[in-house]
């Protein structure tokens, strides 16, 4: 049984420029879906909704087929593509995107930017997707310590949008992992991991007995954290397996 949790709020923001969804069409097919848009290059909120909406939809569709998640980031990218190109749109409106997939056997995550899903099983962080920005490359390099990504003054450059030109394959996806109990998956867009480290994760994690209490336990770190910026926007979809 799939237990399940979302929660997007828009900070000290004016907008909200994420964007949440899920579609369960049973307990063995279902896909959520998370994506945050860029504040600072206009439409940010148009860009995240229409990419989160086109994916479901294609998933609607398609979900029995084998590359259904491939296809899904094509759509959203042809969609933010051709929203651009219409009269009195901005061709700036860019959008990060993660996916999650779940089958009757395995999970499949997929993403592009910096918005993060987090796998953990039996209460220990196992792994992370990958970052698409400019810290993230610094330390994979080792110019800079893994935990300086979210302090790094260069941490909103994206190497990598829905709704930029791609040349090759941009979007990228995790190991499959196999669907086993006490696993369990965190996506969030940069205003919620950049207050809410691993260790944090971990321990409103074991001490949560489902994914509301999990979810809403981290919330109250993000609110309670002390900052000298503006709080972002912040979202975060919590899934217990």
């Amino acid at each position: 049984m799939l237990d399940y949790f979302l929660l997007s709020e828009k900070g000290e923001r004016e907008n909200n420029e994420d964007f949440i969804s899920y579609m369960v069409i049973d307990d063995n097919n279902a896909c959520f879906f998370l994506a945050d848009g860029l504040g600072g290059h206009g439409r940010g909120d148009e860009a995240s909704r229409l990419a989160v909406q086109t994916a479901e939809s294609y998933f609607k569709e398609h979900y029995s087929e084998g590359d259904v998640m491939e296809k899904m980031f094509e759509a959203a990218q042809n969609a933010v593509l051709d929203r651009q190109s219409q009269p009195g749109a901005r061709c700036s409106m860019k959008t990060t995107l993660n996916i999650l997939q779940i089958t009757s056997d395995s999970v499949r995550i997929g993403h592009i930017g910096d918005s993060r899903t987090y796998y953990f099983y039996k209460g220990k962080y196992i792994s992370r997707t990958h970052d698409h920005s400019v810290p993230q490359v610094l330390a994979d390099i080792g110019d800079i310590p893994e935990k300086m990504i979210r302090s790094h003054p260069d941490r909103n450059r994206l190497l990598r949008v829905v709704g930029e030109q791609w040349s090759g394959l941009s979007y990228e996806f995790m190991e499959p992992v196999e669907r086993k109990h006490d696993s369990d998956f965190l996506m969030c867009t940069d205003g919620f991991w950049e207050l809410v480290d691993e260790k944090a994760m971990k321990k409103t994690l074991k001490s949560s007995e489902n994914a509301m209490e999990w979810i809403k336990s981290m919330r109250d770190i993000v609110m309670n954290t002390v900052t000298e910026k503006e709080k972002d926007n912040f979202s975060a979809i919590g899934i217990r397996l």
